[in-house]
């Protein structure tokens, strides 16, 4: 097979490998050091502390998509991974006092040390032997260039991105396509057209779904009779809600213990920025079955911020913005004092992002299940937050918020707060409602037009 998506595949399944290797050892010279001996206890604990950085690896998509990765991000995601391998495993040795602090802190920096190199090479190797993997969008023009947008930014410097509508699927050649990214809004009938075709090529695909393919895809499968279905049962647990109540108290009470330092903190700059404004804000947001109630958040506006404009969403380099308050919304301290609200009962510390009264009545006439997303309590961190950016459309916040709501579970919970450490360290994800360009600006930017050639559009680099 000559896709270079399964070459790929190929490079991160070595990386498998190459991390349970370097993991044993190291793990294991570091109890030998300790003892000069290996004992069978000490051999179950170690397959335990593994199988935990393995989990961990995945979960901060240690092997996915290296090849896209801004070197920043990969650090990042690194000494994430590696720091909850090497705490886990002092967490579990507990009870040798010999495996201290000292060999935990050693443990982790060779551990990030190794497996950075070998995903920068990794990195490296995809760019240079695989070169650009070919990518075919299809959908209609009015759907597709905020799609083209997107994946020419993230995408530009290793995909050669074509795209094409569906009613001129028949003209085209797969020969040379490596994945197919298929739009929403295609008619039933004809998306199953599209997915045969990239069925009968054996291609990679992606397809963006609608708002209704998100509930059905997370619904239970059965049959009436000889007839298959999918179900879902209309009910919650209630067990479940229990459990989710408790951890909100647990984890709001542990979280405002250990982020006191950065409140304190943010409340001495606030003051010495503006010692007559207050440090904290209150503002009607809405929660689960549409209850109103108020938000708590350090003040990262000027005061009457909207006395004139009304409420606006916040836009990058916003002049509304104080410079302490751009500080605090990059890493999200300006959301901490909303752990009193979990404490309260009027949020969760897990689902949809609260949104403010004004904002839910408009989006509820354009968006279609919208509504819907008040069906659970509103949370301090959620999918779409760690999936997403500050600037993320209404629209694809909704669909993250869709799904999380059909798939809830306490395992998805600790998931997403886990990842929510990541946002913390990524400056870019609290960015302002959007980057205005358009498609056409973007190209023109980094020097790239679109040609169209026997029905399909490219973008393709200039002479200039």
């Amino acid at each position: 097979m000559n896709n270079k998506f399964y070459k790929r595949s190929l490079v991160r399944s070595i990386l498998y490998v190459l991390d349970f290797i370097i993991l044993n050892v190291v793990y294991t010279v570091s109890l030998y050091y300790l003892t000069r001996r290996i004992e069978y206890h000490e051999i179950m604990t170690l397959i335990m502390v593994i199988t935990i950085t393995f989990f961990s690896f995945r979960l901060y998509n240690m092997y996915q998509e290296l090849e896209h990765i801004r070197y920043r991000k990969l650090f990042v995601k690194s000494f994430i991974a590696n720091a909850v391998s090497a705490l886990s495993a002092g967490i579990v040795f507990l009870w040798r006092q010999d495996y201290g602090e000292k060999m935990i802190f050693k443990v982790f920096v060779v551990t990030f040390l190794i497996t950075t190199l070998t995903r920068l090479f990794a990195k490296w190797y995809i760019s240079i032997k695989y070169k650009k993997a070919n990518v075919l969008i299809i959908g209609y023009e009015n759907d597709i260039k905020d799609i083209m947008k997107k994946f020419f930014i993230k995408y530009r410097l290793t995909y050669n991105i074509s795209y094409i509508t569906p009613e001129n699927i028949e003209t085209v050649s797969f020969d040379n396509i490596d994945e197919v990214l298929v739009s929403q809004n295609i008619l039933p009938k004809k998306k199953e057209e599209i997915v045969s075709y990239i069925l009968k090529n054996d291609l990679s695909y992606k397809i963006i779904p609608g708002n209704y393919e998100i509930v059905v895809a997370t619904a239970n499968d059965g049959q009436i009779y000889d007839s298959f279905i999918f179900y879902k049962m209309s009910s919650r647990h209630l067990t479940y809600r229990l459990w989710k109540r408790l951890i909100d108290l647990i984890g709001s009470l542990l979280l405002l213990i250990l982020s006191l330092p950065f409140i304190l903190i943010a409340t001495i700059a606030l003051k010495i920025e503006s010692h007559k404004s207050p440090v904290f804000f209150t503002q009607a947001r809405v929660t689960r079955n549409n209850k109103i109630f108020k938000v708590i958040k350090f003040r990262s506006m000027f005061v009457d911020a909207e006395k004139n404009s009304g409420a606006v969403l916040a836009e990058k380099n916003d002049s509304r913005i104080t410079k302490v308050g751009d500080i605090l919304r990059k890493f999200r301290i300006d959301e901490l004092p909303q752990l009193i609200n979990v404490l309260k009962g009027d949020m969760s510390l897990v689902g949809p992002r609260p949104e403010r009264p004004e904002f839910t009545n408009e989006y509820n006439k354009k968006l279609l299940l919208y509504d819907y997303r008040h069906r659970v309590k509103a949370g301090l961190t959620g999918l779409a937050q760690i999936s997403g950016y500050y600037s993320t459309t209404a629209e694809d916040k909704l669909k993250h918020d869709l799904f999380y709501i059909e798939k809830h579970s306490i395992l998805f919970d600790i998931k997403i707060i886990l990842l929510t450490i990541e946002v913390f360290l990524d400056p870019s994800k609290a960015e302002g409602q959007g980057d205005f360009a358009t498609l056409e600006e973007i190209l023109n930017k980094y020097k790239y037009k679109i040609e169209k050639k026997d029905n399909i559009y490219k973008i393709i680099k200039t002479n200039l």
